[in-house]
C-alpha cells in the first residue's frame, strides 16, 4: 500500500498530471480506496493547486469540507489569491454553505494576499462570525493603517456578544499604537 502512494507521489512530483489521475483511478477502484488520501490533497501535498483547483471543478457538488480546506490551506501557504476567488466562485455556484471555520480560513487567505476588499467581502458574507473572524479583519485593517476602522470592528464585535480573546486585545494595542503617531502630530501647534 505504502509503495503505491510513494509511486503516486513521485510521479505527481515529476509533473506528469495524466498518468497520475489514471493511476488514482486504478487505485481508487482497489481494495485500499479507504486508506487513500483525495486526489486533490495528493496534488495539494505536492505543491500542484492549479491541478487540484481543475479537479475542484470536475468534482463540482461533491466537493466537500476537506477538498474545501486542503485547497484554501494550499492558497493561503502559496499566497494564492487568484485560487481563492476560484474556490470561493465555486461555493457560491455550487451553493455551498461553508461552515464559520471555511469562511474564516478564505479570510485569512485574503487578508495574506493583502486583498482587503475581498476580506471585507467574505466578512460580510458569513451568517455567524466567531472571535477569529473578527480578529484577523481587524489585523487585516490594522497592518493597513486604517486604526479607526480596525477599532470600529471590535466595538461591532463587542455588540454582537462575540468574546474577543488575546489576540483580539493584542490586536487593539496594535491599532492604538499605530494611531498614536497621527494623534501626537494633530495636537502640536
Amino acid at each position: 500500500m505504502r509503495l503505491k502512494i510513494n509511486l503516486f507521489s513521485n510521479v505527481l512530483r515529476h509533473g506528469f498530471y495524466p498518468l497520475s489521475f489514471h493511476i488514482t483511478r486504478q487505485l481508487a477502484a482497489s481494495s485500499f480506496s479507504q486508506e487513500l488520501p483525495t486526489n486533490l490533497q495528493i496534488l495539494c501535498s505536492n505543491g500542484h493547486l492549479n491541478y487540484a483547483l481543475t479537479d475542484m471543478a470536475r468534482l463540482g457538488l461533491q466537493t466537500k469540507f476537506q477538498e474545501y480546506d486542503t485547497l484554501i490551506s494550499e492558497c493561503v501557504k502559496q499566497k494564492s489569491m487568484r485560487g481563492g476567488q476560484r474556490i470561493h466562485a465555486h461555493m457560491i455556484k455550487t451553493q455551498y454553505r461553508p461552515p464559520v471555520y471555511l469562511w474564516t480560513r478564505l479570510l485569512i487567505l485574503y487578508n495574506k494576499c493583502d486583498c482587503l476588499s475581498d476580506a471585507q467581502q467574505v466578512f460580510d458574507e458569513m451568517p455567524d462570525k466567531n472571535v477569529v473572524s473578527w480578529t484577523d479583519l481587524m489585523s487585516a485593517y490594522s497592518k493597513r493603517g486604517h486604526a479607526s476602522e480596525a477599532l470600529n470592528l471590535l466595538v461591532e464585535m463587542l455588540r454582537s456578544g462575540t468574546e474577543p480573546n488575546e489576540y483580539t486585545f493584542a490586536t487593539a494595542l496594535t491599532c492604538c499604537t499605530g494611531a498614536m503617531p497621527n494623534w501626537v502630530s494633530m495636537k502640536k501647534p
